[in-house]
């Protein structure tokens, strides 16, 4: 017997006051009325301890064996006839398990949709861990990229400064050849103005020579007439015999006068004519050299006109560097940001990747929870 048994201690004291009443009805009762009470008492307690045993002992094994064995689907199958207090237990007991079983159909419907829904989250998960994954070699190489492009562009600006400072210094070039040519056009112009000035002399002293041989040839017809006047006064004094001996004294004197001139204006005019020859000379000396400096001053104009030309392409060629050099720097700065940013994006990468290996597994665990609870609903059915 197992005293921790209500019923069975019951019956077991059903059963002591049965044999008590026996006992005390057939040896200790003289009174018949007396002991057919106590024969009645046990009868009717024999009666009840059997019925507590049909119904008690026996009902509450079926229902424990039932119950252990419950299925929501299946109706617990135990005659409650004559047990209301079992059969409102019962009754309780299916509403119970009808409402539990609805909420495990319910609980169902939401594993399996929760399982739908981990395994699409961990199908978004793989996926979007493989895009981020994606996102990463491309961000790898947009970073080598950038960094080949910076690299490049470093170059880049470095033969730009160096073609900066090969324009400044070709620029200054330009500017002490500019100088030099401005001063050769100011001596040239100089130069060409003197001997202007000098042909100008030459020209008029030309006029002048020919001034002095038209005096010259002038003289000379006055020589020539001197000599006629002399020879006719040597004729006539030698008519006038004794009395024209002075007037023949005088007539030689001046043919003397005449010859000796006559012989200086040789030699003058020879000299003036010298004179003359050279100042022409040196006039059209003077006037090829004028010429000469004047075409190359014109050259000197046409150089110094390129040079400058030259300078001010220079200058908008070192404008046009400049530009260029600010855009360079511009976008080395911009990729400088867009390095920053991409290690930033690579970061924000990085912090993707493992959320998506956390939701990963969380969905994971979630699916393997959503099992164990549905392995666990199926012992109800």
């Amino acid at each position: 017997m197992n005293i921790r048994s209500l019923y069975q201690r019951m019956r077991f004291i059903h059963i002591v006051g049965i044999i008590v009443l026996v006992l005390n009805a057939y040896f200790f009762t003289d009174n018949l009325v007396g002991e057919i009470v106590q024969y009645v008492c046990a009868v009717f307690l024999l009666i009840h301890d059997l019925d507590e045993n049909k119904w008690g002992t026996k009902m509450s094994k079926t229902i424990a064996s039932e119950l252990g064995n419950l299925k929501l689907d299946q109706k617990i199958n135990a005659d409650t006839r004559w047990s209301n207090e079992v059969s409102t237990v019962l009754h309780h007991i299916e509403s119970f398990k009808t409402s539990l079983n609805g909420t495990i159909t319910l609980v169902k419907t939401s594993i399996n949709n929760g399982t739908s829904l981990s395994n699409s989250l961990k199908n978004i998960a793989i996926s979007s861990n493989e895009l981020t994954k994606k996102e990463e070699n491309i961000m790898q190489k947009i970073s080598t990229s950038t960094e080949i492009s910076q690299k490049s562009l470093e170059k880049f600006v470095g033969g730009i400064n160096e073609n900066k400072a090969r324009n400044e210094g070709m620029i200054q070039d330009f500017k002490d050849l500019d100088d030099a040519m401005s001063n050769l056009r100011t001596h040239t112009k100089e130069t060409y103005d003197l001997d202007e000035e000098v042909i100008r002399n030459l020209s008029s002293l030309n006029k002048k020579a020919d001034g002095i041989k038209e005096i010259l040839t002038i003289i000379h017809q006055i020589v020539k007439q001197t000599n006629l006047l002399a020879l006719n006064a040597a004729i006539e004094a030698a008519r006038a015999g004794e009395h024209g001996r002075g007037f023949a004294v005088v007539a030689d004197e001046i043919g003397k006068l005449a010859q000796t001139t006559q012989s200086n204006l040789g030699a003058i005019d020879g000299n003036i004519q010298e004179m003359i020859e050279g100042v022409t000379s040196n006039y059209q000396a003077m006037e090829a050299n004028r010429k000469s400096l004047g075409e190359v001053l014109e050259k000197a104009n046409v150089v110094g006109d390129n040079i400058a030309k030259l300078d001010s392409k220079f200058h908008e060629n070192l404008k046009t560097i400049f530009v260029v050099l600010n855009a360079a720097n511009n976008i080395q700065s911009t990729i400088e940001d867009i390095n920053k940013e991409v290690v930033e994006i690579k970061n924000v990468i990085n912090h993707n990747v493992n959320n998506s290996q956390s939701i990963q597994d969380i969905s994971q665990m979630i699916q393997s929870n959503f099992l164990d609870l549905k392995r666990d609903i199926k012992k109800f059915v």
